[in-house]
């Protein structure tokens, strides 16, 4: 489909986000070719992005941009482009889907936060051939069928001395234009390869539950469309959680009584926060503790998120602890026994 000028033009210029990337010479240490085609993406993009370049290309093609340069050399910053995506002007680019992994870390990792680092499978377009499924030491040739132009026009009978005439994508170039004589070794002419890639990120102290990290253009990549993002969900694991649970920027435990620490107080519990310092829990003596019931406490909870900021706040949420009371049994003489000391004992305590 057609498409404005104006639209051609933002286009090719996140079509640059993508190649420049694809193309950099950190990337592609040593490869000359890729080093040549990341300056004439640059090159692109500096006319593309400049007003005053672009409406000189406009009225003078590219022999204008050259007399602008004094003579130097100049690329057509469409042609550098549409030899990656598509091919034609005037089309627009199809994006790529996403590609989504999954990353399980254990709940302490969110409270203290953490550096990471994933490997991930993904497609990526072949670096030797730079996408085209072609021998580098050999030239494609121009397809014989469509002479080079990728489409095709044929006509059909609709009635007697009655023809329709229409254009069509080249079947034996498959709309390139362009015949490959010699399938590059490296990708066996599939114009992809398959590669483990590392990324690391960072989860910060009190990370959403539900938030994603996201690497814009860094999902499986193809010659003839812009790349997806790679999306990594965040999940916490079940296990090594000491005992707490999470409801948004709140943590939850439960905590086990005696019958005796529970009447007669006079007891203290130690219990380890996620980032594995202790939390002290005292009773007074004759302090009673009720079974079921929630004790709450101020900034010992997860960090607050600040959406805005983008990082953990330095206040905390709530934590809570409920004390479940555990009753010996009555039919054991020792539980029975165990029963009327602590309340001997108590009543003692009041009198």
């Amino acid at each position: 489909m057609a498409v404005s000028r104006a639209m051609l033009i933002a286009i090719l210029l996140l079509a640059y986000r993508t190649l420049s990337k694809k193309h950099h010479p950190d990337r592609n240490p040593g490869n000359e070719k890729a080093k040549d085609t990341f300056v004439k993406v640059a090159e692109a993009y500096e006319v593309l992005s400049d007003k005053k370049k672009r409406a000189t290309y406009d009225k003078y093609g590219e022999e204008g941009l050259k007399r602008e340069a004094g003579g130097g050399q100049h690329h057509d910053p469409f042609d550098i482009f549409s030899q990656f995506f598509g091919g034609h002007r005037g089309q627009q680019t199809r994006r790529g889907p996403n590609l989504e992994s999954i990353v399980e870390i254990d709940l302490e990792q969110v409270y203290t936060g953490s550096q990471l680092e994933i490997q991930v499978d993904k497609q990526v377009v072949c670096d030797e051939c730079s996408g085209t499924g072609s021998d580098p030491d050999h030239e494609l040739h121009t397809c014989d069928m469509c002479g080079g132009h990728g489409m095709r026009i044929v006509r059909h009978q609709i009635a007697p001395g009655m023809f329709q005439q229409m254009q069509v994508q080249c079947e034996k170039c498959g709309g390139q234009g362009k015949m490959i004589t010699h399938r590059c070794k490296k990708c066996s002419g599939n114009k992809v390869i398959r590669i483990k890639e590392s990324f690391n990120f960072e989860v910060p102290a009190g990370y959403p539950r539900g938030k994603q990290i996201v690497f814009e253009g860094e999902a499986e990549e193809s010659p003839d469309i812009e790349t997806g993002d790679l999306i990594i969900g965040i999940r916490e694991a079940a296990s090594n959680r000491k005992g707490w649970r999470r409801k948004g920027s709140d943590l939850y435990r439960t905590e086990v009584l005696s019958l005796s620490d529970a009447l007669l107080g006079g007891f203290t519990r130690d219990i380890v926060r996620l980032d594995g310092t202790i939390l002290k829990i005292k009773r007074q003596e004759g302090q009673t503790t009720q079974s079921g019931w929630v004790e709450s406490i101020e900034d010992e909870g997860m960090p607050h998120w600040d959406e805005e900021l983008g990082h953990a706040a330095t206040s905390k949420g709530m934590a809570f602890i409920e004390w479940i009371v555990v009753l010996p049994e009555l039919g054991d003489s020792k539980g029975s026994k165990a029963i009327k000391d602590v309340l001997r004992k108590h009543q003692k305590d009041e009198l």
